[in-house]
């Protein structure tokens, strides 16, 4: 969950680093830009290199480049540079995106099909609990002090990783250097999952782009109530990932992902009959969120079990 805690930490300090860099909020709207660019670049990258030289080298490297963003993000602060700040965030997002995708990748190392659903479902329950956590504590710095220390928070956090890592197992010391198969590129399914894994992440970093502006700026919610607030889409995602473990055990994971969208849509549709009807309130807007992400939640494991199933170089795929 580092990408996601990573980009959580800051999303409370928005307005304040739009002043710093002497930019508008809307402007730094773009940071979630460089988030998706860290984001789309980073698995092909890691693929090829936790193929070459092993799962935990590669994790490795990731988490020193998350490091070496945070402190381009620190510079930007000092300097006043929106064009570092950019730079660093998408130094940042390309280095966290390691965890995602290296560690589901060890789970398809070790595990069959119908069990990594569920191994999925347990350590996607970080994406459940430390988001709303790193709101929280984003929030709680900048009622003390200046957003800079969100940044040395998330060094001392990956400094705590880099220390952890001798827990995990190697799990593919090495492989050939290689990318996707044009047979893996040929399958239906293989983009359908792509295309649900898209849906899922956008919904959550949409909700990260515009919550910051329209709870702080146009509904004027205090900075600690927003970090309170943000553990609702929390629970949420808790929630479904609980229910999520429970029918990995039980059901096929297209089965699940058609349910977890069910969920979803249903969601969305309350949320926007809601808007139309009243203006709504911050905690309404929470609210919604938190039922949307029961089912997007439901959705991830069984969409990325579905997505590595059919491939042998699960790393790039």
């Amino acid at each position: 969950s580092l990408a996601a805690v990573a980009s959580c930490l800051y999303s409370p300090a928005l307005p304040l680093m739009a002043n710093s860099v002497g930019r508008s909020v809307q402007t730094l709207q773009f940071l979630v830009v460089a988030n998706l660019l860290g984001h789309t670049l980073g698995p092909l990258f890691y693929g090829m290199l936790a193929n070459r030289y092993g799962r935990l080298r590669a994790i490795r490297a990731g988490l020193v480049l998350t490091m070496l963003g945070a402190l381009l993000c620190i510079g930007a602060g000092v300097l006043r540079s929106y064009g570092c700040l950019f730079v660093g965030c998408v130094v940042l997002t390309f280095g966290a995106n390691v965890g995602l995708t290296l560690v589901l990748t060890m789970v398809k190392d070790r595990t069959q099909a119908l069990r990594a659903q569920r191994f999925n479902a347990l350590v996607l329950l970080s994406f459940a609990i430390l988001p709303g956590v790193g709101v929280l504590l984003g929030s709680v710095l900048l009622t003390q002090g200046s957003w800079l220390w969100i940044f040395v928070v998330i060094i001392v956090y990956c400094l705590f990783l880099l220390l952890s890592l001798r827990a995990l197992p190697e799990t593919a010391p090495t492989m050939p250097i290689q990318m996707l198969s044009l047979g893996v590129l040929r399958r239906l399914g293989f983009w359908l999952s792509c295309l649900l894994l898209a849906c899922v992440t956008g919904c959550f970093y949409t909700f990260n782009a515009q919550i910051p502006r329209i709870a702080l700026k146009l509904l004027h919610l205090d900075l600690l109530h927003f970090g309170f607030f943000s553990n609702i889409p929390s629970l949420g995602m808790l929630v479904g990932n609980s229910i999520a473990i429970f029918l990995a055990a039980r059901n096929r994971a297209l089965m699940n992902v058609r349910l977890g969208l069910t969920v979803a849509l249903v969601a969305a549709f309350l949320m926007l009959v809601y808007c139309l009807w009243r203006e709504p309130s911050a905690l309404s807007l929470f609210i919604f969120i938190g039922l949307l992400n029961i089912g997007l939640q439901i959705i991830f494991p069984a969409i990325a079990t579905l997505a590595l199933a059919p491939c042998d170089n699960s790393a790039s795929a």
